[in-house]
Parts: structure tokens; sequence; C-alpha cells
């Protein structure tokens, strides 16, 4: 599948380790490919302005409360998925 026909994705956590792991996963599908990572909502906020990415895969954490409020404020165009998880 040529680069321009794959869904292009943004993903977000605070977890390094977990982005790029879920990063190797969503590559390894063949049909999508991830155009940028965040670890704060400051640098998410930029990514999907200079990405305009199809999907969003955020930590509904991430920045205290900013995950959601990409959320609820989605523009036409981009999907987001929230997700958490909990580390004993």
């Amino acid at each position: 599948m040529k680069e321009q026909e794959k869904t292009k994705v943004v993903l977000a956590d605070r977890d390094g380790f977990y982005l790029q792991r879920l990063k190797r996963c969503l590559e390894r599908r063949g049909d999508m490919t991830v155009v940028g990572m965040a670890d704060n909502g400051v640098a998410l906020l930029d990514l999907v302005i200079q990405k305009k990415p199809a999907v969003l895969l955020t930590d509904i954490l991430l920045g205290g409360g900013m995950a959601y409020g990409f959320w609820k404020t989605s523009k036409e165009g981009t999907s987001v998925y929230l997700h958490f998880y909990f580390r004993d």
C-alpha cells in the first residue's frame, strides 16, 4: 500500500515505551502510518494542527484532561479515540 493511501494516525500518551509499542503494532497492520507522537498536551495540539491526522489515539489523562477537550471539540475529519490503562 502506498504511503499516501494509508490512514494517518497521531498517538499521545505519557509513557514513551507504550507509544513505541503501539506505533509498531499499528504500522504492522500495513494500512496505517503514525505521523506523530506526543507525550504532553501542547505537543499533541501542535501535531494535530500540522499533520491533520484521520485518527487521534490519546491517553484520556494526558495534560490534565486536555485529551477529553480534543474529543469534545474535534473537527470533522479526525476521529478521536480515548484510552487509559492502570499500572500497579
